[in-house]
């Protein structure tokens, strides 16, 4: 069945010596893998330039239900980017982001609301000529909310804690270590509140930022299965010390 369909690349991986496999969300079929024969051709459809992490594409694969592996028949890039791909900072924010969605977003079945956010932020990035030092908490904070385990923040009263297992505020520490002690759970609240358009108001050191997002990223791996380490955390932590 032929289908054409914006797509998100959020890995690939060179095999071989002519091919690469990458992985893409698209908006019509959620995530697919495609096995794609390059060409240094500038006449070629498949050049390697189309499928570096959260380009974005569009696509026309004749798709097939139980392969594992789609063929694609056509690759058009429909929003080059301006930005990304010659500023060093928002680079690296987008391989990050590119290796948190590989392993965040599993599933095969299509999400316009999840597809939606990762194009509109990506877009944001690429305009912005705001500091974007909170660009990442922002995205996965609100990743979060589409996932479905958003920590419960709108009955947030002072001298609460913050429950990561069950993401929700507590009165009294849980019999587990997994929780957030008071001061660290009002400023995780006073975070919850940041946006995109905001984001450049909220001052926070090298260290707070960088406790910030181990938090978050061991928030994640409670909440989803076989969540990792990220490989490129250290370059994250290293391009804002």
């Amino acid at each position: 069945m032929l289908i054409k369909s914006k797509a998100i690349v959020i890995k690939c991986v060179k095999y071989g010596e002519q091919k690469l496999i990458v992985d893409m969300y698209t908006e019509q079929l959620g995530r697919i893998t495609t096995a794609v024969k390059i060409s240094h051709s500038k006449k070629s459809k498949m050049r390697n330039m189309f499928f570096r992490p959260l380009t974005m594409l569009m696509i026309e694969t004749d798709y097939r239900e139980r392969m594992q592996m789609q063929r694609l028949n056509d690759v058009q890039m429909y929003m080059p980017w301006t930005s990304i791909q010659f500023d060093p900072m928002k680079m690296t924010v987008g391989m990050f982001l590119a290796e948190v969605l590989c392993y965040a977003v599993r599933q095969e079945q299509s999400d316009s609301m999840l597809f939606r956010f990762i194009e509109q932020s990506m877009q944001w990035l690429d305009t912005t000529e705001q500091n974007i030092s909170n660009f990442h908490i922002v995205f996965l904070l609100h990743l979060t909310g589409i996932l479905g385990f958003m920590p419960v923040h709108e009955d947030y009263t002072p001298h609460t804690i913050f429950d990561l297992r069950t993401g929700e505020l507590a009165e009294h520490a849980p019999l587990h270590p997994d929780f957030l002690k008071e001061t660290d759970t009002e400023r995780m609240f006073q975070i919850m509140r940041i946006t995109y358009a905001n984001m450049h108001l909220f001052k926070m050191t090298r260290a707070e930022r960088k406790r910030c997002l181990d938090t978050i990223l061991y928030y994640y791996r409670l909440h989803l299965p076989s969540f990792p380490e990220l490989k490129s955390l250290a370059v994250m932590n290293e391009i804002f010390d």
